[in-house]
């Protein structure tokens, strides 16, 4: 058995999977988010009566 792992670190690297996982939807969300409120903006910027 040469190749043994500490206990542990599958389950640290499940972990660090997770995260990425959660780090990359919460950027999805937040592009579109921003360009939401980008096409609401631009659509409502023209409405002003100045």
């Amino acid at each position: 058995m040469t190749d043994e792992r500490p206990d542990g670190v599958g389950f640290f690297r499940g972990l660090l999977a997770v995260v990425r996982g959660i780090v990359h939807a919460v950027g999805t969300v937040v592009g579109w988010l921003g360009r939401a409120v980008s096409a609401l903006t631009r659509r409502s910027h023209g409405d002003a009566d100045d």
